[in-house]
């Protein structure tokens, strides 16, 4: 069983995308278990494709969490053969966590509690914003960017929850590379095609 669904997803996409560039079988051959791990695990939901937060923890997983699984599969897909369908929902349990100018710590699905339905930390935004631009959901993506406003800080920083004043160098990383992710993978003009596909040189 895989114990962290987030950090497995992650190695899975690194090790997809280094078996290509460096013709290595190896590397895929364990993108391709990681990923067959990890949709044995999937929970098909209300909201689309979820995951708890571990195998020994069923709780589902917040924005951070679920972001780093969209993002590692987006980067799998890129690289090995994903159904469309799998992804459109993943791209469906992603775009959950927006809620009104909001964007929620966990995705409202039936048995939230209401207390935790409650915005979330800066870098559950930054990675949900990773995720959705490299799944090609261009919009959402920048919809999410659009809600950065409550985070800002003076000098191009970002607080820790929105109209807060705590900052963290992590979660300012986390909107840096979601930013920085949308402006990669989504381009500016209007009904442009998904993020270029790699290839080996």
């Amino acid at each position: 069983r895989i114990p962290v669904y987030a950090n497995s997803a992650l190695l899975m996409g690194a090790y997809a995308r280094v078996g290509m560039l460096a013709g290595r079988a190896g590397f895929t051959d364990l993108a391709d278990e990681l990923f067959r791990g990890l949709r044995s695990e999937k929970w098909e939901t209300e909201l689309g494709a979820a995951w708890p937060y571990s195998a020994e923890n069923p709780f589902w997983n917040d924005a951070v969490n679920a972001g780093a699984i969209g993002f590692g599969i987006a980067v799998y897909s890129r690289h090995r053969p994903v159904p469309a369908a799998e992804l459109d929902a993943v791209k469906a349990y992603l775009r959950s966590f927006l809620r009104d100018d909001d964007v929620l710590e966990f995705a409202p699905h039936a048995k939230l509690k209401p207390k935790l339905l409650r915005p979330t930390p800066i870098f559950g935004v930054g990675m949900l914003m990773s995720a959705l631009a490299e799944l090609g959901d261009c919009e959402t993506a920048r919809a999410l960017a659009g809600r950065l406003g409550p985070y800002r800080l003076p000098e191009d920083r970002f607080a820790y929850l929105p109209r807060d004043r705590t900052y963290f160098p992590r979660g300012q990383a986390h909107a840096v590379w979601g930013l920085a992710t949308v402006e990669r993978a989504c381009p500016h003009a209007a009904g442009a095609a998904d993020p270029p596909k790699e290839t080996a040189s």
